[in-house]
């Protein structure tokens, strides 16, 4: 209905009961069925078409489904929970911790986390008290596919590196239960093993990877 045929039935309402068309169909309508009024309405604002298309799959959806792919439990035991992020990929490459909650070793395990540093490779301190197997388990649910750990060899004299006697710094996997031993060598396999997709699990079953420990 047109503005004109809408104030025309609003003055036939106004004297009573009015017919209607519809359709080749003929209605009456009564004042209490509809009212008509005309209004003045300030109406302010402008059009904007972003520029941006904001897709359904945002960011956080993508993130969700990375976690639930790299998410699993260690066989037997429910409650250890591991993110497996590939080396490329974890946020954190190393987690460094003492054997013993030791200040001698505290020191050390800082020296090494500063070495790593400098080298590009992100890495926590973890000098808590708690079992070595618990910070191992701490390191799993993090998503670090490497831990460095700073323990005692008494019969192992320092090799090329500036740690006291008897003091060895030792690597592991994520997946391995081995340690390898390799001292001063700890930045530069780290940033060997970080630079590749590919994770630890068939290096660590095969034994030490010569090229980057050599």
């Amino acid at each position: 209905m047109s503005e004109c045929d809408a104030m025309e039935l609003k003055s036939k309402l106004e004297a009573g009961p009015a017919d209607v068309s519809i359709d080749g169909a003929t209605y009456t309508i009564t004042p209490s069925m509809v009212g008509i009024e005309k209004k003045m309405v300030k109406m302010t604002g402008r059009n904007y078409t972003p520029a941006v298309v904001e897709p359904s799959f945002g960011i956080g959806r993508i993130m969700y489904a990375m976690f639930e792919h790299a998410y699993y439990c260690r066989d037997g035991d429910e409650s250890r929970s591991v993110f497996r992020f590939t080396n490329i990929v974890a946020p954190s490459k190393a987690c460094v911790f003492p054997l013993l909650n030791k200040p001698e070793l505290n020191e050390i395990a800082s020296k090494v986390s500063t070495m790593l540093t400098a080298t590009g490779l992100s890495n926590i301190v973890d000098t808590t008290g708690n079992t070595i197997g618990k910070r191992y388990a701490r390191t799993d649910e993090l998503g670090i596919p490497f831990a460095v750990t700073v323990d005692y060899q008494v019969r192992v004299p320092p090799v090329r590196c500036c740690l006291p006697f008897g003091v060895v710094v030792a690597l592991t996997g994520r997946r391995s239960v081995g340690l390898w031993r390799v001292c001063a060598l700890i930045p530069k396999a780290l940033n060997s093993l970080s630079q590749t997709a590919i994770n630890q699990h068939g290096s660590a079953r095969c034994g030490r990877p010569t090229l980057l420990f050599a």
